[in-house]
């Protein structure tokens, strides 16, 4: 074993198995790092569990990334596209791709005995796969592909409520074109995102109704829409889709769409970026306090080392691993702590928040196995390396002042 190890490890329980630091400091200290290690650690779950939820609600309605033709036309009725069997076996070939499904949009106005609201229809068929919008569904579900009879539409909670229409329902759907239509549909199903930018304004149908209203072939859509296995792959993804799409079309990504929340989040990463440095601040402070006090109640033990040899470098090593000893005992506790309370969360979901701010009820939690080790690595890095500093102080003890004093 290192010298400096052992001197540590003995002042750290002393001969007799007694602590002989100062107690109450390293109490202090040992909470304070328990604390900072376990509000950054809840800080980083928080806004990654609120990240991707928003992320998983807006891929609810467009998908992770879409493909259509290019058109300056910015409503949701643009010129179709035809569909092309083998650029969508090429499109299905791009690394980290995981589906992709024809969609169609039609501008509409739900009207009953007292209200009206328009909406956009979104048209999908039988090759609609989203997970995310799935675990959005509180009634009925999405097998109203197959249904018979009267046209079938998905509508959201808010919708059903401000129309005061619920599942098995009909609505009457008009179309303003030429000639005006209107459509007798049944509510199949509902969804619930709490979003309620995007609740109030799509409901989901069958695309061979649009394809009908439009005048449009069982080949045209208005594009595509694609879902990538994971969030960090989409850039990746759009990249390799831009390689093979056809002239006058383009790939867009969630991000390209929705830039305003995008944009949001990144604030939200910044307000927490400050946080983090401050929670940072404060913990290591009260470390180089602790260090310091270490030092100077230690000062005789510094003084008789320097008499029999002990280099300076030594003995700062020494005061290092022992700071070191108490930081990593708060880190421990500090993750475990945090992991207690995300656990209470998920399970049982004590802190609420106001859907119609935050779109979602719930604080979400999401833990990062690879965020959480950064988070350690970067508190420890940090604070060895700024304890070096205080532990300078060593080389200005004079044994000789020491020892007669003592």
């Amino acid at each position: 074993m290192q010298l400096e190890f052992f001197i540590a490890r003995k002042l750290i329980k002393g001969a007799d198995g007694k602590n002989l630091l100062s107690r109450p400091a390293v109490i202090i200290a040992v909470i304070t790092v328990m604390l900072g290690v376990a509000a950054i650690a809840l800080s980083v779950m928080i806004v990654g569990g609120f990240k991707k939820s928003i992320s998983e609600k807006l891929t609810g309605f467009t998908a992770h990334l879409r493909i259509s033709r290019f058109d300056m036309n910015n409503s949701f009725e643009t010129q179709p596209v035809e569909r092309d069997i083998t650029f969508e076996k090429k499109v299905r070939a791009v690394k980290g791709l995981k589906s992709i499904y024809p969609f169609a949009y039609k501008n509409g106005i739900i009207k009953t005995d007292e209200d009206v609201q328009g909406i956009v229809l979104k048209g999908v068929d039988s090759s609609f796969y989203n997970s995310s919008f799935q675990n959005s569904i509180s009634d009925g579900g999405l097998q109203f592909f197959n249904s018979e009879g009267k046209q079938p539409v998905l509508i959201s909670r808010r919708l059903s409520s401000m129309l005061n229409k619920k599942t098995d329902d009909e609505l009457l759907v008009y179309f303003i074109q030429d000639p005006p239509r209107v459509r007798k549909m049944k509510i199949t199903g509902i969804y619930d995102t709490g979003m309620e930018e995007f609740d109030k304004l799509y409901a989901f149908c069958n695309l061979s109704l649009i394809q009908k209203l439009n005048g449009w072939s069982q080949d045209q859509v208005t594009g595509y829409e694609t879902e990538v296995n994971s969030f960090s792959q989409i850039n990746r993804v759009k990249e390799g889709i831009e390689t093979i799409i056809p002239p006058l079309w383009r790939a867009e990504t969630i991000y390209d769409l929705f830039p305003q929340i995008f944009n949001w989040l990144h604030l939200i990463d910044l307000n927490t970026i400050i946080i983090i440095t401050l929670i940072v601040a404060v913990a290591v402070i009260n470390l180089i306090i602790v260090l310091l006090i270490l030092i100077l109640e230690q000062s005789f033990f510094t003084g008789v080392m320097k008499t029999i040899g002990a280099s300076n470098a030594s003995l700062r090593k020494v005061f290092i691993l022992i700071t070191g000893y108490i930081l990593l005992i708060g880190m421990a506790a500090g993750n475990v702590l945090a992991g207690f309370l995300m656990f209470l969360q998920y399970r049982f979901k004590l802190i609420t928040l106001p859907e119609d701010s935050y779109y979602m009820s719930v604080m979400p939690v999401s833990l990062s196995p690879a965020s959480l080790l950064i988070i350690n690595g970067g508190v420890l890095l940090v604070a060895m390396l700024i304890l070096i500093i205080p532990s300078a102080i060593i080389r200005n003890i004079n044994p000789v002042s020491v020892l007669r004093f003592d």
